[in-house]
């Protein structure tokens, strides 16, 4: 199992496990570029779309009480 350690929030784990039906470890393992230059974009919130982003910041927000 593949773990990866996002900034600023709770790590998350991803079961690979049954992908090497089809994906090589060398493909899976490919992707962690990919997975890297995809997290900085969002992180940094410069990519296409990035007014749609908020969702990022919903793990620390609450609702106030009324």
């Amino acid at each position: 199992m593949k773990t990866l350690n996002i900034i600023n929030m709770e790590s998350i784990r991803i079961d690979i496990s049954k992908t090497t039906n089809f994906l090589s470890p060398n493909e899976i393992d490919g992707y962690q570029e990919i997975v890297n230059t995809h997290h900085k974009i969002l992180a940094k919130k410069t990519g296409a779309g990035n007014d749609f982003l908020g969702w990022l910041d919903l793990h620390g927000w609450t609702c106030p009480k009324t």
